[in-house]
């Protein structure tokens, strides 16, 4: 995977423009010695960004809050429940949804109101799963039923997107759809873990600026979800300390351009960037046994600023004080910067899985796929703005 992805970086010619990868974290991506990023660093000759992708570990947490939840029932490709469901989606009467009644939505204020405001701003995705997930949500926090409902789609074990739709949809349809009291406690207990902690950390994951502010409050909900429900709340936080390093201290660096980072904690950043001499630690590599204490000062290192280098930042604005940021050309082009920058790969995944379900419609043969894939590429270069 290393070669082949410098072997494209080079024949583009920007392998001087890279600073940053990218990616899920499995063991092919990120061991300790021959994974995928390590090689392609030596192979490029520097070090890189680690923009692991946010997405995946969400997607982490959920499985872990359905395994804590529904048990061995998780344990196959697929989970009975939900290949139940579509196939008797037909028969259900949609007029008879019903609201997801838990008094613990009653509560909460702060999470429903951060959550509606990461689907509001998420109403502009074009992704069908994701806007199905948004309105279902808010719909849920709002106390009301949507009007209209998606056809269940895919529901493979390693969607967890989908597995997420299917439980508030089957809440809603508790009425109508046949289910044992084991079965509707367990999506009583994912919906409300749904509707307050994971459609808004979803939404609300690939903006890098924002990636340090929200993986550390994501770490300390899931650690007060404990008083809601104890199983979810160990599992997950569990699940969350063994990718504690997705909050490295070379990306903490990237808050001091969050809106959602105040002035005081930016200044103490700051502040902690000056004293700070451990210049060999890169990253925490384990969670600390108080998630509640842990603050994004404490995570700052000179690390930090590995990447302002990779990404060619002006740190200049960081002799200023914090109030005077949003008057300093430099803060406001590295703002520039930062903001546009990713921390999922879901257009990468969205390419892989269109290129291999067209890839596959015409033919089985290898040197006819090859073929149709070269005479597609040729149209899209004659043809740079098809309508």
């Amino acid at each position: 995977m290393a070669s082949k992805v410098e072997e494209t970086i080079r024949h583009w010619k920007f392998e001087d423009r890279v600073g940053g990868l990218c990616f899920d974290t499995t063991a092919s991506n990120t061991g300790v010695h021959a994974d995928c990023c390590t090689l392609l660093e030596q192979k490029l000759g520097h070090p890189l960004l680690n923009l692991a992708c946010r997405h995946h570990v969400m997607e982490l947490i959920l499985a872990s809050a359905f395994k804590a939840t529904f048990g061995d029932a998780t344990s196959g490709p697929d989970i009975q429940l939900f290949k139940r469901f579509p196939k008797e989606w037909p028969t259900l009467i949609k007029a008879n949804a019903t609201i997801i009644n838990d008094p613990r939505l009653a509560d909460h204020d702060e999470w429903k109101r951060t959550t509606l405001e990461a689907l509001a701003k998420a109403a502009t995705t074009t992704r069908d799963d994701y806007k199905e997930l948004a309105e279902l949500t808010a719909k849920a926090i709002k106390g009301e039923v949507p009007t209209t409902f998606h056809k269940p789609g895919a529901h493979h074990y390693a969607r967890w997107m989908a597995k997420a739709i299917y439980t508030l949809k089957m809440t809603m349809f508790k009425n109508e759809f046949e289910l044992t009291p084991r079965e509707l406690r367990s999506l009583q207990e994912m919906s409300v873990f749904i509707i307050l902690i994971s459609a808004r950390a979803w939404f609300e994951a690939p903006l890098a600026a924002d990636a340090p502010f929200n993986d550390l409050t994501l770490f300390h909900d899931l650690h007060k979800y404990r008083d809601l429900n104890s199983k979810i709340s160990e599992a997950t936080v569990k699940t969350f300390k063994r990718h504690f390093w997705y909050l490295g201290t070379d990306l903490v660096g990237l808050a001091l351009f969050s809106d959602k980072v105040t002035i005081e904690e930016k200044t103490k950043m700051v502040e902690k960037l000056a004293i700070d001499k451990d210049l060999d630690k890169k990253r925490w590599t384990t969670a600390p046994q108080d998630p509640s204490s842990v603050t994004l000062s404490d995570l700052v290192t000179k690390e930090s600023l590995f990447s302002f280098t990779e990404l060619k930042l002006d740190a200049s604005f960081l002799q200023s004080p914090v109030l005077s940021w949003k008057e300093n050309e430099a803060y406001n082009q590295g703002k520039e910067t930062v903001q546009h920058l990713a921390v999922t790969n879901d257009p990468a995944e969205r390419a892989i899985k269109l290129i291999t379900d067209y890839s596959q419609i015409l033919t089985k043969d290898e040197s006819d796929r090859q073929a149709l894939l070269q005479a597609v590429e040729r149209h899209r270069r004659l043809n740079l703005n098809p309508n």
